[in-house]
């Protein structure tokens, strides 16, 4: 999309900025949807699925992309997107959860009264190659999909965009803006980490904060005791693999037991917080106390053979390898009990990823570009969140935000704000897309948001899977 689209929105914007949403020139009739998303060139399939959000229809889209945007006549691969059509006349927000397709909507959405594009992740979920070249997943080659499937739709929806997304989704629609600023009037980021470095020692120093100091010297203690009897803890996992009916063969179970260790820090304080410090076991518990605790929060079973083989998330590992890093996993006041130090994310990457190695001008490049020449941007952190250790900034002089949400963890959103904060984020989220921006009109919005169901918004996903392997591999994941 050209800088001359993006300035038309900005102009339409202020024409209409009496009403709540625009009046689009391209609308069509809501018979015509179905038919004009599959007229869209590349659109490879359009299946209409039951709505979950009122006042829409929700479709699942099959795109073609290629597999490498720099040889579009070569080889291609099917992307999957879910798409809910509310009105052409209504802005369309983009979301990426920077995984599998996610069903869930973005709390922007019914703030905005808009339609929602929720894209899978390339080499993620069903949209994979018939091989898989870990070389072309890059950022970069991750931008050019959304800005492709972005470009095609635009055509029918003229409305301004806003792209989100949260935890690796949110990073990801920083750096697709990096490289298209124009698709989009604006880019909303949750909890979205900038780690440079594989691992990113950087995050040594802010682990300490997470936390009441009491509740954090318990889970260090924890941690301390559950390597102190590693052996015991080592039988009980493989017999739990065992009562599973899977293997063990790959590693160790004592590297395993390690492993969970290492990442029990960001395991506990990334969906725990203080609500889980009294159920953290202290050195009076039996083995089978600390190794139900370690198992439970850390997922241990995951990393066993089934686990691994089945892991949807083998791709990130590449990409923490490559490109995205990874924090370094905390052993402070246990670190004396570690033998294993080559643990970390990459260590469960593709080999091919392990030995194209680190390259972290990639994401210090977006760093760079969005302090110094990023606009719109809208940054939501958790205080007690891990991935708080290595945030995105931005300059607030060109119509950036940031907000932290006290005591927050990776589910943290504009609705855990403090009012004062959550008014002035919609604010700009609804001046971005041209609606009305009244307190009166804010309220209303939030109103909104209270007639979608919990369990649907994408920041409550079931975050049991989402736990391990250098903190960052599990705990990061929205879907």
């Amino acid at each position: 999309m050209s800088h001359v689209k993006f300035r038309a929105w900005q102009v339409a914007a202020r024409v209409c900025a009496t009403a709540l949403v625009c009046t689009s020139l391209s609308a069509f009739a809501d018979d015509e949807v179905l038919s004009k998303l599959r007229a869209i060139p590349r659109m490879k399939s359009v299946s209409e699925l039951p709505s979950d959000l009122q006042g829409t229809r929700r479709f699942m889209l099959k795109f073609e992309q290629p597999v490498d945007h720099a040889q579009p006549g070569g080889a291609k691969f099917v992307q999957r997107f879910m798409f809910r059509h509310r009105s052409t006349q209504s802005p369309t927000v983009f979301f990426a959860s920077g995984y599998e397709l996610s069903s869930n909507i973005s709390e922007i959405t019914p703030y905005v009264a808009g339609n929602q594009l929720t894209a899978e992740y390339r080499f993620f979920g069903s949209s994979v190659p018939a091989a898989t070249p870990w070389d072309k997943l890059t950022i970069r080659q991750a931008s050019d999909d959304f800005h492709d499937i972005a470009q095609s739709l635009q055509s029918l929806y003229t409305k301004p965009w806003i792209r989100t997304g949260r935890s690796k989704g949110g990073a990801a629609m920083v750096h697709y803006e990096r490289y298209y600023p124009a698709d989009a009037a604006g880019t909303v980021a949750y909890v979205a980490p900038a780690a440079i470095g594989a691992p990113d020692r950087s995050y040594l120093t802010w682990y300490p904060t997470l936390g009441p100091a009491d509740c954090h010297a318990k889970v260090n203690a924890f941690a301390r005791e559950v390597l102190i009897r590693r052996q015991s803890m080592a039988e009980r996992y493989l017999a739990q693999v065992k009562d599973a009916g899977e293997t063990l063969t790959w590693q160790t179970a004592d590297y395993v037991i390690e492993g969970g260790t290492r990442d029990l820090v960001f395991a506990q304080w990334q969906y725990g917080g203080t609500s889980t410090c009294a159920d953290v076991p202290d050195a009076s518990a039996s083995d089978e106390a600390l190794f139900q605790y370690l198992s439970d929060t850390a997922y241990l079973i995951a990393y066993d053979d089934q686990g691994l083989a089945g892991d949807t998330y083998l791709p990130y590992y590449c990409q923490a390898a490559t490109e995205l890093g990874f924090p370094a996993p905390w052993t402070e006041g246990f670190d004396d009990l570690i033998r294993y130090r080559d643990y970390g994310t990459d260590a469960f990457a593709p080999a091919a990823c392990k030995s194209a190695g680190y390259r972290p001008w990639s994401v210090r490049d977006v760093t760079t570009w969005v302090a110094t020449q990023g606009t719109r941007h809208l940054f939501v952190y958790g205080e007690w969140d891990p991935w708080s250790g290595h945030e995105f900034s931005a300059d607030p002089r060109k119509d950036n935000l940031k907000f932290t949400v006290s005591q927050g963890n990776h589910s943290s959103s504009i609705s855990k704000l403090a009012v004062s904060e959550r008014s002035a984020a919609i604010f700009a989220l609804r001046r971005w897309t041209g609606a009305n921006t009244s307190q009166q009109d804010i309220d209303a919005a939030v109103r909104e948001l209270s007639k979608v169901r919990a369990d649907q918004l994408e920041e409550n996903e079931q975050p049991l899977k989402r736990f391990g392997r250098g903190g960052a591999v599990r705990s990061s994941l929205t879907k």
